[in-house]
């Protein structure tokens, strides 16, 4: 949400009606503040040059 430019106090309000958690909007930003740079550097991290996936989809009805 951070990257999309919602607000502190959005993002809260947003928290607080999905997971029904009250954060204030200093503990939202102390989370980006510590999340973002973790962020940054994974996406900046080497990749390997082959990777080998399986990539399974199924639903069951019982």
């Amino acid at each position: 949400m951070y990257s999309k430019g919602i607000s502190t106090r959005k993002m809260a309000d947003i928290l607080d009606e999905v997971f029904h958690s009250r954060y204030s909007r200093s503990t939202i930003s102390r989370i980006t503040d510590i999340t973002v740079p973790k962020i940054e550097k994974w996406k900046r991290r080497s990749l390997n040059r082959r990777y080998i996936a399986i990539f399974m989809d199924a639903m069951f009805f019982a």
